[in-house]
């Protein structure tokens, strides 16, 4: 007789046999409210948005610097949609 190991479950949602994986890789509760998986998503364009915003001081090209600059107004625009949609629900 073979023997397999259980594993016991990680996450709470993996013993109700309900994980699915995010776009990260991570495992996403599909009970969870959807305010910590925008939470989440927030936090990654405000981390993009501040990696551009330190590389500003470093592009000498003034079209480049002014793409980059519109790029992360863009990016402000976006978070304030999303956390404006999430607080219209």
């Amino acid at each position: 007789m073979v023997m397999i190991p259980v594993r016991e479950p990680e996450f709470p949602w993996q013993a109700r046999g309900g994980v699915g994986m995010g776009t990260d890789g991570a495992p996403v509760d599909p009970a969870c409210p959807p305010h910590a998986l925008h939470d989440s998503v927030i936090q990654r364009l405000f981390a993009t948005g501040l990696q551009l915003q330190s590389a500003l001081g470093r592009i000498t090209d003034p079209s480049v610097r002014q793409c980059v600059r519109h790029s992360v107004d863009m990016l402000d625009e976006v978070i304030g949609d999303v956390r404006s949609a999430l607080h219209d629900r």
